[in-house]
Order: structure tokens, then C-alpha cells, then sequence
């Protein structure tokens, strides 16, 4: 019922090329290693993908953007669409980009944050719902190292270890321990410290703690565990010494120091990678994975680099995800058709230093950007642009015609990515078999 990009039936000819795609963007999820405390670092490039909009960040601190712009989420003064990359306004000193669904968010190198785009749900953080055309500053955010956006929600952690965060709160995902709907301003999410690295799922929240733990908190459809929304954070059984975290919609993935992936929440594709598809509320073992570097969680597929430069995949492969010549699922990682180094080098043997090193901290990955692989390239019909199947907009039983988030879910069913369950609804209301 999900897909992991909106990409048309002609990728379905050009795995390889998917392949270079996902290996391009776990190499940026390598190479921006760094301690969480540090932002007067070198810039290092990076790329972030949102629902139908890229951003890309040069290593002079400035930040490129393209694709849909109705709601100035391409922050360059205007609500264009562009096919080609524009410069975003008024936007220097950038260290740090991430994305949400129709919302961008900037880290710069004085820890303050900017935001622009799409703002019904208060996620540009500026205490109002209008949208902006250009980056605005979050006020009464500063000492920021790190950011993350989901769907419609951002997160930012703090020199100091804490967690702040605003946008939709319909689950809780902002941790404050209230439900609202919308929250305009950054609130702090109680009881946290110590947190090196942030992930946001569709509606969920994780961070990693510098002790190796990792908690969760907002939408609980197995990622955490599996019972009510949690309101406020809350650790996440059986896992430690977590060095990277990645968060999907729907199941949630970890790297420990021994180089080992686990993996928790929904299951219907094989995306937790244990040879079922059951679903598993604690974390469990990939399998027969070891020396991972970096991972990255779409919406039903699970993808890891090893230290030797090779690229592993599993769950959904009806688009041909995976990369591995075929467009069958995979209930256990199978190799991808690419390397993407040699392992010889420092980029392998650096990303799991032995105690008692500090956790190394990549950055805090987008939620989309782990869906929508996208490279700022240009071939002869660019992968973010080409035609996606539509369709007439389904009427779900438990989606308002006057929510906020209507507009967003409309969209999924059009691009295809969603089609609803057999009981008519958007979020099932009774168990469904699948």
C-alpha cells in the first residue's frame, strides 16, 4: 500500500541506475560524520528529499532547491515550480539541511535554525500558520547541532543534549506530553539529555541518546511499542550501545557499535529483515548483516552500507528498489548491483571507532529523504520530474474533509503511494489482514 519515491514504471528498465541513486545517498550519510557538539566544522555537502521537492547544500554554506513550490518550499521569494536548481534566499554559513514533507529546514553555523515552506501545521515554527515564501528564523532557538523534519513536524537538539520541537502534534511526535494539533513555537521534550541524534518518522520521533540508548515517542504502530501513542519519550527495550538510528513510517532501524543492524515495528514487506513478516514490537537482529556503516528506512524497505564499500537491501521491491535486478520482495538483505568503495580506505575504517571513542554522530537524516532518493544530476528526464500514475482522490471514513493534513493525504492517494484499507479508512480502525 506504500511505495518508497515517485518514481514511474520506467525505472522498472534502469535498476542500475536506482542502484547508483540509493548508494549516492547512504555515501552523504557517510561522509557527514561528525561530533554533535562541533559546528564551526567544514561544510560538508549533502542532499535532502522531501514529497516533491530537493535540496541540496554546497560546501560554501549556500543551499539549492528544486521542484514543486507551491507553498515556497523552494525558498526562493516566489511559489514557481522549478525543474532546475535555484539558490535559496537570503541563506549563508549553512552547515546542515533537512526536509519534511512540504517544509525545509537550515542549520547554521551559529546554531540558529531557519524555515520556510508549507506552515498549516505550525512546523516553520515562526508562532503563525501562513507559509513562507523565504527562510525565516525559528525564534528563541539557538545553541542548535542538529535537525530533523518529519511529515509536518521539526526537530532541533541543543548544544546542551536537549530536544525541541514543533509542528503537528496529532501523536504526540513533539514529546511534550500533550496531543495538540498544531504547535507554532519549539517546546522541549521532557526528560531528555545527553541526545547526540534525532530521526523523524511520519509521525513518530526518535533520538539517540551519546550512551548508546535509544527512545521514541508520538504515532505507535509497532516502531515503538506497539500499544498506545506515547506522549512523551520513552526507551526503547532491549537496545544498546546504538551508534545511528533511522526512522520510517512505520519500523525503525539501529546500528550497533558491533556493526550489527536491528530493526523493530511493521513488517509487512520483510522491511525488519528477519526472514518473516511478522511484526516485532523490540528489536530484532537483521539477518546475516554485520559491519554496517550507515543505513537509511523507507516506507516498506530497509537499505545498509557495509565497511567493504557494498550495498544491502530488503523488504518491498515492487518498484525495483532494491536494486537487484528483480522486483521481488526480500525478507532477508540481498546485495545490491553496485559498490560504492573499495573499503580500502579511511571511509570504511573510521565510522566504528572501539571504546572508548565517542559515538560517532551522521547527520540527523530527513524522514523523506530516506523515501525519495533523488541527486541533484541532470539526465535526459530527471527521476524527481518524471510522470507519476494518478488517480481520482479516495474519500477515507476517518479523514475530515476540513483536516489539515487532508491536503497531504490526498496527495499520497494521487501519486499512487497510498490506496487506503479494505474497511474504507486511512489509518485502519479494525485489524486487517494483509
Amino acid at each position: 500500500m506504500y511505495d518508497t519515491g515517485f518514481l514511474s514504471q520506467k525505472l522498472k528498465g534502469h535498476r542500475k541506475l536506482l542502484a547508483a541513486v540509493i548508494a549516492f545517498s547512504l555515501l552523504l550519510i557517510v561522509t557527514s560524520v561528525g561530533v554533535a557538539s562541533v559546528v564551526t566544522q567544514p561544510v560538508t555537502p549533502m542532499v535532502a528529499a522531501g514529497s516533491s521537492h530537493s535540496l541540496a547544500l554546497k560546501s560554501d554554506g549556500t543551499v539549492w532547491a528544486w521542484g514543486r513550490n507551491d507553498c515556497g518550499q523552494l525558498g526562493n521569494e516566489t511559489t514557481t515550480s522549478s525543474s532546475t536548481p535555484v539558490q535559496v534566499s537570503n541563506l549563508s554559513n549553512i552547515t546542515k539541511v533537512a526536509v519534511g514533507y512540504h517544509h525545509s529546514l537550515a542549520l547554521k553555523s551559529d546554531g540558529t535554525v531557519w524555515t520556510w515552506g508549507n506552515n498549516e501545521a505550525g512546523q516553520i515554527g515562526d508562532g503563525t500558520t501562513t507559509h513562507r515564501l523565504t527562510p525565516i528564523q525559528v525564534p528563541g532557538l539557538s545553541g542548535v547541532v542538529a535537525i530533523a523534519a518529519g511529515v509536518a513536524h521539526s526537530l532541533a537538539i541543543k548544544s546542551d543534549g536537549t530536544v525541541w520541537a514543533w509542528g503537528n502534534n496529532g501523536s504526540g511526535q513533539l514529546g511534550d506530553g500533550t496531543a495538540n494539533n498544531i504547535v507554532t513555537t519549539p517546546v522541549q521534550a521532557p526528560g531528555l539529555s545527553g541526545v547526540a541524534i534525532l530521526a523523524a518518522g511520519w509521525s513518530h520521533s526518535l533520538a539517540l541518546k551519546s550512551d548508546g540508548t535509544v527512545w521514541a515517542w508520538g504515532d505507535n504502530y509497532g516502531q515503538l511499542d506497539g500499544t498506545t501513542d506515547r506522549l512523551t519519550p520513552a526507551q526503547v527495550p532491549n537496545l544498546s550501545s546504538v551508534i545511528a538510528i533511522a526512522a520510517a513510517p512505520y519500523h525503525a532501524m539501529a546500528i550497533k557499535q558491533d556493526g550489527t543492524v536491528w530493526a523493530w515495528g511493521h513488517n509487512y514487506s520483510g522491511q525488519l529483515g528477519d526472514g518473516t513478516r511478522t511484526d516485532t514490537y523490540t528489536p530484532i537482529q537483521v539477518s546475516d548483516l554485520s559491519s554496517i556503516v550507515a543505513i537509511a528506512a523507507g516506507s516498506g524497505h530497509s537499505l545498509a552500507l557495509k565497511s567493504d564499500g557494498t550495498v544491502w537491501a530488503w523488504g518491498d521491491n515492487y518498484w525495483g528498489q532494491l536494486g537487484d535486478g528483480t522486483t521481488t520482495n526480500r525478507l532477508t538483505p540481498t546485495q545490491v548491483d553496485i559498490m560504492l568503495f573499495s573499503g580500502s580506505g579511511d571511509t570504511a575504517t573510521t565510522m566504528l571507532p572501539p571504546e572508548p571513542a565517542p559515538i560517532p554522530i551522521p547527520d540527523s537524516s530527513p524522514m523523506l529523504s530516506s523515501y525519495q532518493l533523488v541527486t541533484p544530476t541532470t539526465p535526459t528526464q530527471p527521476i524527481a520530474t518524471q510522470p507519476a500514475t494518478t488517480q481520482t482522490p479516495t474519500t477515507f471514513t476517518d479523514v475530515p474533509a476540513d483536516a489539515w493534513y487532508k491536503s497531504y493525504v490526498d496527495a499520497l492517494v494521487e501519486k499512487s503511494i497510498i490506496s487506503g484499507y479494505p474497511d474504507g479508512t486511512f489509518k485502519p480502525l479494525n485489524s486487517i489482514t494483509r
